[in-house]
């Protein structure tokens, strides 16, 4: 096998895997903005957790906009 056969199944493999991680990359984005969101809207919820909240949502809606291939400037949360 030379070094084209392989680079053709690293893309091939590649474009399975990007298949593969399409929904669980979308629920897990959804699910992090949903605690997100509630952790920001209580008041007991500390600061600082709603600061790691918001950062991990950013953040998984970031992996979702790289395996569906779109820009993900729409993942950071708008302010006021």
């Amino acid at each position: 096998m030379n070094r084209t056969h392989v680079i053709a199944m690293c893309i091939l493999l590649a474009g399975c895997l990007k298949q593969d991680l399409r929904h669980p990359t979308e629920d897990h984005a959804v699910q992090t903005r949903v605690v997100a969101d509630a952790c920001a809207a209580d008041e007991a919820c500390p600061e600082r957790l709603q600061e790691d909240t918001e950062e991990t949502a950013v953040q998984a809606c970031l992996i979702h906009a790289i395996v569906v291939g779109t820009d993900g400037a729409h993942c950071a949360k708008a302010e006021g």
